[in-house]
């Protein structure tokens, strides 16, 4: 008697929209994909981010900021590597995450076919 197994997978054009439509931003791509533990971080980062934008960051651009920077404000010049950083992983994200999805199906089969 044969034997059925459905396997569901994930599609990584989904993921990539997710990402597109801004959601990646706050973890959704990664909720999605089953990387809870970054989806949480990117979830708590994004809100964060958010805030901090609308109340900290017009103030960044401004030449008063700019001053306060060549002064030795610290905080100023930390703030501005963390937005930077969170930004470049939410591009890489772009990328990392339907990689991600698609070695994940690829696994699955394997494994299926193993069995």
């Amino acid at each position: 008697m044969a034997k059925v197994v459905v396997v569901s997978e994930k599609s990584a054009v989904l993921g990539f929209v997710i990402n597109l439509l801004g959601l990646g931003f706050f973890g959704f791509d990664r909720f999605y994909k089953g990387d809870f533990i970054l989806g949480t971080f990117k979830l708590i980062m994004g809100v964060f981010m958010a805030i901090g934008g609308l109340f900290f960051g017009f103030y960044l651009v401004t030449d008063e900021a700019s001053q306060a920077i060549e002064n030795g404000n610290t905080f100023l010049q930390y703030s501005r590597y963390v937005v930077g950083g969170y930004f470049f992983l939410w591009i890489f994200d772009f990328i990392l995450v339907p990689l991600g999805i698609i070695k994940d199906n690829a696994k699955k089969r394997a494994k299926l076919a193993m069995s």
